[in-house]
């Protein structure tokens, strides 16, 4: 059986790096993943298709559903790291402030130590935590990696200005809305968007653009294939990825560079259409929204309705939405009005789409009985 790190701080994670020489799995809680291992590794035939070097065992986030179990070899991570420097600029240290049982924040630590470097441990990012971070910097190269909730936190702060001092700022793990882009670049923040899961091993594109041999093509619906030596070794208990990997993302490509639309498994059939909320999730951020998730839930009459739970309340959302987007959701609704102080989350941080459908459906239930 693998060594297993439950919740691991980053000093844990460093430490079994250094003396890592076998499996190595991280969850955010044991019993989630402890059967799923046993059960896998009992059977010979998953056992013949583990790397003969040390690897990694790592859930995915699970945001569409039950997480999966991913095998990261330890030379796949070294690659990806050594890709990651050159499309940054060069090898240095990293701040973690994000879960390392998950990809993104793991590899914060596992960069710096595969190139001979440190990471600095930012605690949950806050805005605080990350100011003591750049008043602990000595001008060695420093990354900082965050999802966009963190990165409106900190734009919001006081100490936004210092994080200018980072040499990028790596955003990814949801869509992040361009004007918080703009917002921090033009106070000379270089924020670097990112695509990646946990099957490339993070990050394999930067600003939309591969890093090292990646290759991204699209198919059918726009699906997103990723190829090179970023790509996992393989599921737990399943045939081997062989160096390609098809997404559940669909997207695009223009001049060489990827934009992401949304993810097949997330589309709505509502009215006879097929409807990805990302577009719609853009655009209601941009009117004023704050963050917002759009969902499906079921109704007699659409089949799917297009839901739009929003932070903040905006005045006339389907007139201004109209004009933008292929379909505009049948009904909006606050955070406040479910009941709850903020969006539920997933220990990755993602909003937790599913509990917002089980809400939703709560409550539209609830509403017929009283008709």
């Amino acid at each position: 059986m693998p060594d297993i790190l439950t919740a691991p701080t980053p000093a844990e994670v460093g430490t079994a790096l250094e003396s890592w020489n076998g499996a190595l799995a991280l969850t955010p809680a044991a019993a989630a993943i402890a059967e799923a291992l046993e059960t896998a590794l009992s059977d010979p035939s998953n056992t013949a298709l583990l790397p003969a070097e040390p690897y990694a065992i790592m859930q995915t986030s699970g945001s569409s559903g039950q997480g999966k179990l991913v095998v990261l070899p330890r030379s796949t991570l070294a690659y990806s790291a050594r890709a990651t420097n050159e499309a940054l600029g060069g090898p240095g240290n990293w701040v973690c402030a994000l879960p390392t049982h998950h990809i993104a924040g793991f590899q914060t630590v596992a960069r710096p130590l595969l190139t001979g470097h440190r990471f600095f441990d930012a605690g949950k990012g806050t805005p605080d935590e990350l100011a003591k971070c750049v008043s602990a910097l000595d001008g060695t190269r420093t990354y900082l990696s965050l999802v966009p909730t963190q990165l409106k936190r900190l734009l919001d702060s006081p100490h936004a200005g210092a994080a200018a001092a980072f040499s990028a700022i790596l955003v990814g793990g949801a869509g992040t809305a361009p004007d918080l882009l703009e917002r921090g670049r033009s106070i000379g923040l270089n924020l670097v968007t990112t695509y990646g899961m946990t099957e490339t091993c993070g990050g394999c594109a930067y600003n939309g653009r591969p890093i090292g041999d990646t290759q991204i093509t699209t198919g059918a619906r726009g699906r997103i294939t990723i190829t090179g030596s970023v790509v996992a070794h393989g599921y737990l208990g399943a045939s081997l990825f062989s160096g390609v990997f098809p997404t559940n993302d669909a997207g695009h490509l223009s001049d060489g560079l990827l934009r992401v639309t949304g993810r097949l498994d997330r589309a709505i059939t509502t009215g006879g259409l097929t409807v990805l909320p990302e577009p719609i999730e853009r655009e209601l951020e941009g009117l004023g929204g704050g963050e917002n998730v759009v969902v499906g839930i079921p109704d007699p009459y659409w089949g799917e309705k297009l839901v739009a739970v929003t932070e903040n309340a905006l005045g006339s959302p389907r007139a201004e939405l109209k004009p933008l987007v292929e379909a505009v959701p049948q009904e909006f609704v606050t955070v406040a009005e479910l009941g709850i102080e903020t969006f539920p989350r997933l220990d990755s941080g993602k909003p937790d789409r599913v509990r917002l459908e089980k809400l939703l459906s709560r409550r539209e239930e609830a509403r017929r009985a009283t008709e």
